[in-house]
């Protein structure tokens, strides 16, 4: 091998580690930061659900700090969407929602089976590789992640 054909083999392995190093970095975990937003920001949070309740379902294409916010009338959740991440069958969202039975719900406000898991709550799909897991942030409010 040529030296200059070294060096660009080296320059682009080095372009790649870095990518993947700033990638990390700049992600954090989202879970973490996602439930310390919710706590610190409760109060207008629950201001914002019960506006987006109040309306009747009037909301389509509603955003709050940049995210996605869904209203599933027929259970009441009001969802936002943080991090979706994937395509097709390798699809994962992770957000958290509004509880106003203080239940687990799953995504988009499905109403299923869960099972206790750790500190949270887990339901996979059977005979599939879906799967929703779920935390209690506080009162009312829960973390969750999707995969499809």
């Amino acid at each position: 091998m040529e030296k200059k054909e070294i060096n660009m083999k080296r320059t682009v392995c080095l372009l790649v580690m870095f990518s993947v190093c700033f990638f990390v970095a700049c992600t954090g975990n989202s879970k973490a930061a996602t439930i310390d937003y919710v706590q610190k920001n409760n109060m207008e949070l629950s201001q914002f659900t019960e506006d987006i309740i109040s309306s009747d379902g009037r909301n389509d294409g509603l955003t709050y700090n940049g995210w996605n916010v869904s209203y599933w009338e027929e259970t009441g959740i009001v969802e936002f969407l943080v991090k979706a991440r994937g395509l097709g069958s390798q699809t994962s969202y992770e957000g958290f929602y509004f509880s106003p039975d203080d239940k687990p719900m799953g995504f988009q406000g499905a109403e299923i089976e869960f099972k206790e898991d750790n500190a949270g709550w887990r339901w996979e799909e059977s005979g599939g590789d879906n799967w929703n897991y779920t935390e209690r942030i506080m009162e009312n409010w829960y973390w969750y992640e999707m995969h499809f």
